[in-house]
């Protein structure tokens, strides 16, 4: 009978060392998975603070956005204007908001290969500003 309660102390202990084992990983799965949403990014509040910073007589041309872009990584962006003007107030624009951009820079303005509307073509180099509050 002794022997018989040694013997279930044992199942026991096997069952919570398993149990404790699984508690352990689950711990570490939500440990990673804070980390993981600690540096997410609100696209929806990116794309929203960067429409309200386009000025007038612009836009923006297609926009792919990754982790890696939200992790210092520049990037060109494309954006098209109604005059050379505008292709310059677009740059200084998005170079002063700050809360989006920790860098950007002009690399050329073409006046072939614009959009309707649109004929002056502004290539930007950008970096996003991970820590803007978004």
């Amino acid at each position: 009978s002794a022997q018989a309660r040694i013997d279930a102390n044992d199942v026991k202990a096997g069952v919570y060392s398993a149990t404790r084992e699984e508690v352990e990983g689950l711990s570490a799965q939500l440990t990673e998975a804070k980390t993981v949403l600690d540096q997410d990014v609100s696209y929806a509040n990116f794309l929203i603070a960067l429409g309200q910073a386009t000025p007038q007589n612009t836009v923006l041309n297609e926009l792919t956005l990754d982790n890696s872009h939200f992790n210092g990584t520049p990037f060109e962006l494309k954006g098209f204007a109604k005059t050379d003007s505008d292709a310059a107030a677009l740059g200084n624009q998005l170079k002063s908001t700050t809360q989006l951009f920790t860098s950007v820079d002009i690399q050329s303005t073409s006046s072939e290969g614009g959009i309707p509307e649109y004929p002056i073509v502004v290539t930007m180099s950008v970096t996003l500003n991970k820590t803007g509050g978004l």
